[in-house]
C-alpha cells in the first residue's frame, strides 16, 4: 500500500493546483479516505494553492463566510480544527455547529425548517430506479414493463 505524504502531495499539486482529493488519491493509487482532509488542506497552503491567513477570530469568520471548510481554514491559519471553531464563535459567526458552506453533510439540518415529503416506499420504472435493458424495462422489484422499440 502506498503511503501518502504532505510532501507527495505537495508535489502533486505544484503540477496541477486545481488537483482534488478525489483525483490526487487516484493518483497515488489509494482511496480518498486514506487522504485526511487537514493533510490535504496543509498540502494545498503549502503549495501556494491557497495564502496562510491571520489566527484572529475575524479572519477565521471571513474565512468560514467565504465557503472555506473548517480543515482548510486550520490549515490557512496554522491553528487545529476545535480551535478555529472556538475562533470563529469569538469572532461573532455564531455557533460553529450551524455554519454550513455548502459542501458535504449537513448536520445543521438543511436550513429550510421544513420534513422531507413522505416517500409511499414504490419504487417505479424509468430514471427513479428502473434499468433499462434493450425493449424493455425492469422495475425495482424484477418484473418488467414492455416499451414499444422506437
Amino acid at each position: 500500500m502506498a503511503e501518502v505524504t504532505q510532501d507527495k502531495l505537495v508535489g502533486l499539486l505544484k503540477k496541477d493546483d486545481e488537483l482534488t482529493q478525489g483525483k490526487a488519491a487516484q493518483e497515488l493509487g489509494v482511496s480518498v479516505g486514506q487522504i485526511p482532509m487537514l493533510l490535504f488542506c496543509k498540502a494545498q497552503v503549502e503549495a501556494g494553492v491557497f495564502k496562510k491567513a491571520p489566527a484572529t477570530p475575524k479572519s477565521v469568520v471571513q474565512l468560514r463566510n467565504s465557503g472555506n471548510r473548517w480543515e482548510l481554514i486550520a490549515a490557512r491559519t496554522g491553528l487545529g480544527v476545535a480551535a478555529v471553531k472556538s475562533a470563529y464563535s469569538e469572532g461573532g459567526g455564531g455557533d460553529p455547529a450551524k455554519s454550513y458552506t455548502g459542501k458535504g453533510r449537513n448536520f445543521a439540518g438543511g436550513g429550510t425548517g421544513k420534513k422531507p415529503a413522505a416517500s409511499s416506499g414504490r419504487k417505479t420504472a424509468g430514471a427513479a430506479g428502473g434499468r433499462k435493458t434493450g425493449g424493455r424495462q425492469t422495475t425495482g422489484s424484477g418484473r418488467s414493463t414492455r416499451r414499444n422499440p422506437s
